[in-house]
């Protein structure tokens, strides 16, 4: 019979040989907000650590102690990375291009009327300059 908490099911097959986790497996999340999961873990062996979010692949990226990590579709629905032996740190973010892309839209057009707002007080200052010198 199908146990959820014992088994999960991998949309694509899983290069690494995955372990049963033993004792002192453990997982703590010590940063939970909207865009970021950091967690502190660790593994008894190749483990896999299953996370009831949901899988989406555009925008979340998952690193182990700074290196990237392949995040797995697990029961179809969720989450998963592969943990290695030891204890490691573990963030999850959420950056999808079409953000960043946004944000160096709006960065660029902010700059653009900086500098139009810039410019046209310059302009004007300096005319204004002038015609106090002409009317002298």
């Amino acid at each position: 019979s199908f146990d959820p908490r014992d088994i999960a099911y991998a949309s694509n097959p899983i290069a690494t040989p995955i372990d049963p986790p033993g004792q002192g497996a453990e997982a703590v999340i010590t940063h939970y907000g909207i865009q970021d999961i950091q967690m502190q873990v660790t593994a008894t062996g190749n483990n896999l650590l299953f996370l009831r979010e949901t899988y989406y692949p555009k925008g979340w990226k998952a690193t182990l102690d700074g290196q990237d990590r392949e995040i797995v579709r697990l029961n179809y629905l969720f989450r998963g990375v592969v943990i290695p032996q030891g204890t490691h740190t573990l963030e999850m973010k959420f950056e999808p291009a079409s953000f960043t892309l946004g944000k160096t839209i709006s960065l660029i057009t902010n700059l653009i009327v900086l500098c139009g707002i810039m410019l046209y007080t310059l302009r004007w200052t300096l005319a204004r300059k002038k015609r106090t010198a002409v009317e002298k």
